[in-house]
């Protein structure tokens, strides 16, 4: 069995721990992105509001683009990009706090092994 074939819990932390960091930059990437182009969704927003109506005040058109579907519909995929990526984050930090207890216990019974001859 190959270690691409094998589940993730049994396969070595240090793996573990590099997939979890490589979902998170993923998940990252994506949320940034979409905060990135919050403005630039809101100008498209706007330009079809004035595409609809030329005359309509930009005041008005503001205020039509904040209460359109299409507009809660993209925060809320930004915040659900955001909160994904958090998750990813924190399950890559609840593995690499998982690495160094690991890492600690193994250099303690080193220790105690040294120092019990």
């Amino acid at each position: 069995m190959s270690v691409t074939e094998m589940p993730v819990n049994d396969r070595d932390i240090d793996e573990q721990w590099r997939l979890a960091a490589e979902k998170w930059v993923e998940l990252n990437a994506r949320a940034e992105l979409l905060e990135d182009l919050k403005s630039a969704r809101f100008s498209e927003l706007m330009q079809d509001q004035f595409n609809a109506d030329a005359k309509v005040a930009v005041n008005r058109a503001e205020i039509n683009v904040k209460a359109s579907d299409g507009w809660r519909e993209y925060i809320e995929g930004m915040v659900e990009a955001r909160r994904r990526a958090n998750q990813a984050k924190f399950e890559r930090d609840a593995l690499k706090m998982r690495f160094d207890k690991w890492q600690t216990r193994n250099a303690m019974k080193r220790t105690e092994r040294y120092l019990s001859r």
